[in-house]
């Protein structure tokens, strides 16, 4: 995502601890300002002696392997003859379901009557993934490749921010591997424990609930260029449905995978499936739904700043002080994570290939419709064009 900072500020440390926050006109704001005292305080760690102690040293080796997959990562998505070569096949153009290709709005016909057969199911119990605040009593559903993991450190931040801190932690450097609040503020539907079951159902029942959906054809892009691209899981057994990086190949054995899943009492899944099954099979949204706050996010620079405003807006309704969350502003504007692909040639490629491709498209359309209608993304209107505004 191209972060964006609403607030009217960068923060700017010197060499030698002094903290400078600057308005867009270049203004400096004093130094008294709760702001400035706060993010001081959140970045004070930096100038504490080198800390020697088990805890700090696992930290820092697990930054050291962070920053050696990063540069792996820029390595396999920018290595363009390698994907190039694996997507040279010629690309149909006539559609596999007979639909009209000409007719400029043949996307936003699709999935009527009975052609809702040749779709995925609108809800499906498949995956609830949890991560709450008591201070604050709010609960994020996680979603593969909805900011998943920045929006598990920040709620893993605002379950005890000073200790978060404290550790020499930081928003903008948490991954799923080694986190700071790993089992102490996440409520899994894997977990069948009694125990689990019950703070689930309270969590549900009683606590505020927001979720960040994505545009689904960029949730799409995004998972394919992480998982089949930049780093497969399990490569030595055939990766993504077997289909190593070819996206054709992998769009229609995916689209196989969730029709054969839509007619299924529970959606058996693999670890493709958890990044690919639509958004609207998760966190029981079926019947939690109207509870749900959903905040749209995309690639696409014109969500930016709706998409911060709308997530600091249940932050600052829930009680989180202003500092706190300019600290998670600042985090933000920071940078990627290691899992970001938006700007690589990879993601660049994939791109123009699928959003030239209507028949490619359309299964990407049938795979996520309910996730189009559901979370207000608006289907496009053409033909067989390349949209260009669309990201």
């Amino acid at each position: 995502m191209r972060y964006v900072v609403p607030f009217a500020y960068t923060v700017i440390f010197s060499l030698f601890g002094v903290y400078v926050l600057i308005t867009k006109d270049g203004k400096p704001i004093p130094e008294t300002s709760a702001t400035l005292k706060e993010t001081a305080n959140h970045t004070k760690f930096i100038n504490k002696p080198v800390d020697n102690s088990p805890s700090s040293l696992l930290l820092s080796k697990l930054y050291k392997k962070q920053d050696a997959e990063q540069l792996r990562s820029v390595k396999r998505l920018n290595n363009s003859d390698v994907f190039v070569s694996l997507n040279s096949e010629e690309l149909p153009n006539v559609s596999a379901f007979g639909t009209n290709f000409s007719d400029p709005f043949w996307a936003q016909k699709l999935c009527r009557g009975t052609d809702i057969e040749n779709c995925s199911a609108k809800f499906k119990q498949m995956e609830t993934r949890l991560r709450y605040s008591s201070k604050y009593n709010m609960s994020a559903c996680i979603v593969q490749k909805n900011m998943s993991t920045m929006l598990q450190a920040i709620m893993c931040y605002l379950f005890d921010e000073d200790k978060f801190i404290a550790s020499g932690r930081s928003v903008g450097r948490e991954s799923h591997h080694g986190k700071f609040c790993n089992r102490k503020n996440e409520v899994d539907s894997s977990d069948n424990s009694t125990k689990a079951v019950i703070k689930m159902r309270s969590l549900m029942k009683n606590w505020n609930l927001f979720a960040i959906v994505r545009e689904p054809v960029d949730r799409f892009l995004s998972g394919f260029v992480d998982k089949c691209v930049r780093q497969p899981y399990n490569p030595k057994n055939g990766y993504c449905n077997g289909c190593a990086s070819n996206m054709t190949c992998f769009i229609q054995s995916e689209y196989k995978r969730i029709i054969t899943n839509s007619k299924k009492a529970i959606p058996s899944r693999n670890f493709e499936d958890r990044h690919f099954f639509p958004q609207s099979w998760r966190c029981n949204f079926e019947t939690e739904f109207d509870r749900y706050k959903f905040i749209q996010y995309s690639s696409n620079p014109t969500f930016e700043d709706q998409f911060l405003s709308k997530l600091f807006k249940i932050f600052q309704k829930q009680g989180v002080p202003k500092q706190r969350i300019a600290y998670i502003n600042d985090q933000l504007s920071g940078g990627r994570t290691v899992h970001s692909t938006v700007e690589s040639e990879a993601r660049k490629f994939f791109e123009e290939r699928l959003l030239s491709s209507p028949f490619l498209l359309e299964y990407v359309f049938r795979m996520f419709y309910w996730d189009f209608q559901l979370f207000q993304f608006k289907l496009p209107s053409y033909g067989s064009d390349i949209p260009k505004d669309y990201f």
